[in-house]
């Protein structure tokens, strides 16, 4: 199943002009898969998950569907989608609406993920 999940995600990297990496967290802000250029700094990306979460709660934004931030060489979106956070690296000339759009693609790959998640935690639950 994991292997369809990767499929799925590089798929969507080909088809989407300028996207260079995936990153998918769970709730908890632990990465559950990826694709793509290689993520050197999966941890960052779960500690800012988490922070913005915090910052959003304590300002009373309510949930947000979307973040958006921009570096000089690329740019990142997160899209908070249930119990997911989906990172998407692209470079600086990526289409932002496009990215920003994409959150309706990742409905199918997120459902598997949620049943490897769920099938990891029941499996803890049963080993202890």
């Amino acid at each position: 199943m994991t292997l369809r999940i990767i499929e799925s995600l590089e798929n969507l990297i080909k088809l989407t002009p300028d996207v260079q990496s995936i990153l998918i967290l769970d709730g908890d802000g632990v990465p559950v898969v990826s694709a793509g250029e290689e993520i050197r700094n999966r941890s960052q990306y779960s500690i800012s998950y988490n922070t913005l979460i915090e910052q959003a709660k304590k300002l009373g934004m309510g949930e947000q569907k979307f973040w958006s931030f921009r570096y000089e060489m690329n740019q990142v979106v997160l899209l908070k989608k249930g119990v997911f956070a989906v990172f998407i690296m692209a470079s600086a000339s990526a289409n932002m609406g496009i990215l920003c759009s994409m959150s309706a693609q990742f409905e199918p790959i997120l459902e598997e993920c949620k049943t490897i998640v769920n099938e990891f935690h029941e499996y803890g639950e049963d080993s202890k």
